[in-house]
Parts: structure tokens; C-alpha cells; sequence
């Protein structure tokens, strides 16, 4: 999986946020808040993000795209200290270092990268989480993408292609969410995620911790 994406993000130089990004940033992100992003890519929406928010954090198993990322943010000067690139495992981040006046987990079109056994435990540490108010944004495929069965089926729901995906059953994801933090919003369309000629139904789900 990793040298697919360490592959994919070799010459992949799309620079513009996605449109998930523009309305995280534009509606929900506050100047004091640190953001996560599990699976940064190549900085595209990290770097939107961190210019709307104190602290960004940006996660991702493939190297180059680590290296792309911080290729893009010092190119758009932004402070060192306002920022950290890491490569590494998105369901093995230790949410409790991170310690902020609000943290925001952003996670666009990675968690149908992982497993289930991965989602499951990043919920895990995220319902563990009590250095403070948490917010969570996801936007990912689902069962009723166009590519849904294409490929070899692995397991449930997943599919290998040319790499790894695994389409989420909305429902049973809200039901995970529900019983653990509040859903601010939920959200199955076409129309979020556009890319050339593909426009896929996606999930959005944007959630908190507990009051």
C-alpha cells in the first residue's frame, strides 16, 4: 500500500484545496484551533487549513508525500513552528500530546485507505481524547460509489485494484459515531467530491466529543 502512494504522490501536483477543505476552513475552523490531518497527502488541503487555524499537524504513510508537503508549505513560507509533517500510521496517532484550545481531526478520502480494524481503533483514541473540545471531519467513499466492486474483493467491502479500498457503510459508520460523540452533521451525496469524470456519492460526517 505504501509504495503505491509513495508512487502516486511522485507526480501528483494538484495544488488547489478539495471542496471539503474550503467549507471545513471557511465554516468550521476558528484561529485557535489544531488541526490533524490523517493522510495529508501532498499539503493541497493542509495547507489551507493551517493558514485558518494556530497549529497543523499533517500525517501520511507515504514519504513523498510528506516530502511534497513540506516542499509546499515552505515554498508558501509558512513558520516551522506552526506546523509538523509526519509519516506514519493515521490510526496510531497519539491524540493525547496533542494538546490545544480546540483540537480539529480532518481526515479527507483516507479512512476508506485503511481497514476497519484501523477505523476502529482511531475511534478508539479519539473518544479517548480529554485534553479538551474535539472536532472531527471526515469526508470518505462509500458502498455506493461507481467503483464499488471493481477489483478483487479482500474483505468486507474492499476491493484491490491498483491499491487498497474499502467502502463504508454510512449507516453503520454513523452508528459507530453515535455512540460515542455527538454528530454535528451527516451527510451522503454526489456532488462533494468531483474529479475529472468521476463524481462518486461520498460521506461527510462532521463530529464532537460529549458534552
Amino acid at each position: 500500500m505504501t509504495a503505491f502512494w509513495d508512487h502516486h504522490y511522485a507526480d501528483f501536483n494538484e495544488d488547489s484545496p478539495s471542496p471539503f477543505c474550503t467549507k471545513v476552513a471557511a465554516d468550521l475552523l476558528l484561529p485557535t484551533d489544531s488541526v490533524v490531518e490523517l493522510g495529508c497527502g501532498n499539503g493541497r488541503d493542509g495547507l489551507a487549513l493551517v493558514r485558518r487555524a494556530d497549529f497543523y499537524t499533517g500525517v501520511d504513510l507515504s514519504a513523498n508525500a510528506i516530502q511534497s508537503a513540506g516542499e509546499r508549505f515552505l515554498g508558501a513560507r509558512i513558520a516551522t513552528q506552526r506546523y509538523s509533517l509526519t509519516v506514519g500510521d493515521f490510526s496510531k496517532v497519539n491524540f493525547a500530546t496533542l494538546e490545544a484550545s480546540r483540537l480539529v481531526v480532518y481526515s479527507r478520502f483516507s479512512l476508506h485507505a485503511d481497514s476497519e480494524v484501523a477505523e476502529n481503533a482511531l475511534l478508539d483514541h479519539l473518544a479517548e481524547y480529554d485534553l479538551g473540545p474535539i472536532l472531527v471531519c471526515i469526508e470518505a467513499r462509500t458502498i455506493f460509489d461507481e467503483l464499488y466492486e471493481q477489483g478483487e474483493l479482500i474483505e468486507r467491502n474492499t476491493y484491490m485494484t491498483d491499491h487498497y479500498r474499502r467502502f463504508i457503510v454510512p449507516d453503520e459508520f454513523k452508528e459507530k459515531v453515535d455512540r460515542r460523540f455527538t454528530v454535528n452533521s451527516f451527510e451522503v451525496e454526489r456532488g462533494f467530491a468531483p474529479y475529472g469524470s468521476e463524481d462518486p456519492i461520498v460521506m461527510r460526517v462532521v463530529f464532537s466529543g460529549k458534552s
